[in-house]
């Protein structure tokens, strides 16, 4: 009898020792998982911030210093002309980066000139647009490793 109850207890020491250790083990899986999932709540809200950035920059938008001419971006698309006239330019880009504290983007993108009578080549440029005054005016340096041809356009 005695024989008994030593293997009885034997027995249910292993048993606790097994659900000790799925249950250290479960709550060492479940600090990683929440690890985890706070890197991608990061991940996610610094993505939403970028895209709202974006958002602000894109727009429609006329040069400060020459009223008839407007700059309108949208997702990819950049178009510059005449207010209610000619189209001169379009270009397709793409945001290569975001600085948030700075407040500029980085478009990298191909632009054609509108040319109506004759054939126009495309050309890449790699830009730095810069949201200045809360948001009211956009300075656009245009091939700003290169060339640097900076405006000023306001909403």
């Amino acid at each position: 009898m005695k024989a008994n109850i030593n293997q009885i207890i034997f027995k249910v020491g292993e048993v606790m020792r097994r659900v000790l250790i799925v249950i250290f083990l479960s709550l060492l899986l479940s600090g990683c998982s929440t690890q985890e999932d706070n890197q991608t709540s990061k991940d996610n809200h610094e993505l939403l911030e970028n895209k709202n950035f974006i958002k602000k920059v894109q727009g429609h938008w006329v040069n400060a210093s020459e009223k008839d001419m407007y700059l309108g971006l949208d997702d990819g698309i950049e178009h510059i002309g005449i207010i209610n006239g000619q189209l001169l330019s379009k270009a397709e880009y793409e945001v290569t980066e975001v600085n948030l504290m700075e407040q500029y983007i980085i478009i990298h993108g191909f632009s054609m000139d509108i040319s109506y009578d004759e054939e126009s080549m495309s050309e890449e440029f790699i830009s730095k647009l810069y949201l200045v005054d809360d948001g009211e005016q956009l300075i656009y340096v245009y091939d700003y490793l290169d060339k640097k041809v900076e405006s000023t356009w306001t909403r």
